[in-house]
């Protein structure tokens, strides 16, 4: 190779010529191969999970959650996401209970961010995301007891679809934090996942009974989250269906919990379909509280009068 000492010029003899920079064909060919070669076991090591999946699995009555946590991983690598989920929610569940900790370190963030947070609807939630991870990804790394920080880039990387590290970030804070409200919101939505990815209809009601227990945990921890409630309109099963959208839509009167304006239709025509009728009407007034002017406040009231016709005489 050509270094600095090579270039140096005697003065008393004749320039000593420069080593040639040019590498033989030879050992040119050797570097290129021993290059291949480590780079091939490197995409072996990473890429290929199959081995993995059946080393995990042969040890699978003796496995802990952390094992668990592995075959997940192993299964998103191999593209098999509702495996992956299923063994990550069953990592979780074996899990030994833990008390919740006094004092929260990261409270203060947590609160700072939680409204930036609870903006992160469908149309903008890739952005958000990004935001969430560029504001607070450094500050996490830090301080790895901010569980509640943790979660909220959990689910900030899966919305970027970057699973294996969902699964890092929210496995630790699960193990300190488990009854959280963005846990039990997580597992709803991890459970949505594997309902869409069935088409056995048991299997499903199972999911929608899941979804459901963990949205109402969810709420109880956090009620101001309206997108919960949506979500349990839209997976009730259909034999709680009429007993789920009375306690929802009670629970907003009580607490006075403003729901976005364009999800009025929505809501009326949930308390309509399972005959709360009565129930329907108390949420339109209560909405003129809470929008003076809107289009989908006067079609609701429409609709309220045209489901409840005034007697004749």
């Amino acid at each position: 190779m050509y270094t600095e000492s090579d270039s140096k010029i005697e003065i008393s003899s004749a320039p000593k010529p420069r080593r040639s920079t040019i590498v033989s064909r030879p050992m040119y060919t050797l570097r290129l191969f021993f290059a291949f070669f480590c780079s091939l076991c490197h995409l072996t090591s990473v890429e290929n999970p199959k081995e993995e999946i059946n080393r995990l699995l042969q040890n699978c009555e003796q496995a802990s959650p952390d094992d668990y946590v592995l075959l997940a991983k192993a299964y998103c690598r191999d593209q098999d996401l509702q495996k992956a989920i299923e063994t990550f929610l069953h990592a979780l569940e074996m899990l030994p209970s833990v008390k919740k900790p006094k004092t929260l370190p990261d409270q203060a963030i947590y609160e700072e961010c939680m409204p930036f947070y609870l903006t992160n609807h469908t149309e903008n939630s890739l952005a958000i995301s990004e935001e969430i991870i560029s504001r607070y990804q450094k500050i996490n790394d830090k301080n790895p007891d901010y569980y509640q920080i943790n979660y909220l880039l959990a689910s900030s990387f899966a919305n970027l679809g970057e699973m294996e590290t969902f699964f890092d970030l929210f496995y630790h804070s699960y193990r300190h934090l488990p009854d959280h409200y963005l846990a039990y919101k997580t597992k709803a939505i991890l459970h949505i996942k594997l309902l869409e990815r069935s088409i056995d209809e048991e299997y499903r009601e199972l999911q929608r009974r899941s979804i459901c227990l963990c949205l109402l945990k969810a709420s109880d921890s956090c009620s101001k989250d309206s997108g919960l409630y949506k979500l349990i309109f839209s997976y009730a099963p259909a034999g709680d269906k009429k007993m789920l959208v009375k306690t929802v839509l009670q629970k907003i009167l009580a607490e006075n919990i403003m729901v976005p304006r364009a999800d009025l239709l929505f809501y009326l025509e949930n308390a309509l379909s399972v005959n709360e009728n009565k129930l329907g009407k108390e949420f339109v007034d209560r909405a003129k509280c809470w929008y003076a002017n809107s289009r989908a406040l006067e079609k609701a009231q429409l609709l309220v009068e045209r489901s409840n016709p005034e007697s004749g005489f």
